[in-house]
């Protein structure tokens, strides 16, 4: 087993379904040492889903890899404890596909709050908030 840190004499990672991230790391730490490394990374996949992960590791770079693993896993809850799959958190917007949009939403909303935090000048919007979250969420 490894453990996310400078791996070096080398290691051995066995994963049933392993994600493209926790490879990526590994690999990036093998051979940081004073001593030369290679990682060799072993695969079966047996799903489409599983090539589509190994094929992942072939990204240029560590953004990039998030963004297909954000893909292929899914977002997951943004509220809530799922970690990954598909969620309606976002009504209006994709999270991959609606970034310009979804920066200008987080510009205004941040203005919004500093004016006036407890949205006592926006009622409509609190109750739409309260509906959404909860009102003790919201308060």
């Amino acid at each position: 087993m490894f453990h996310l840190g400078v791996l070096p004499y080398g290691s051995c990672q066995s994963e049933e379904r392993p994600t493209p991230i926790p490879a990526k790391q590994v690999r990036g730490r093998v051979g940081r040492g004073q001593y030369p490394g290679t990682c060799y990374l072993v695969a079966t996949p047996k799903t489409s889903d599983g090539e589509e992960r190994l094929a992942a590791l072939g990204c240029d770079g560590g953004f990039a890899l998030a963004e297909k693993d954000l893909e292929i896993r899914g977002a997951g809850d943004l509220l809530g404890a799922t970690q990954s799959g598909t969620t309606k958190d976002l009504k209006v917007a994709n999270i991959l596909s609606d970034v310009a949009l979804l920066t200008w939403a987080k510009k205004d909303a941040t203005l919004i709050i500093a004016e006036d935090a407890k949205l006592a000048r926006r009622p409509q919007l609190r109750a739409e908030i309260d509906t959404a979250l909860g009102e003790d969420a919201a308060a």
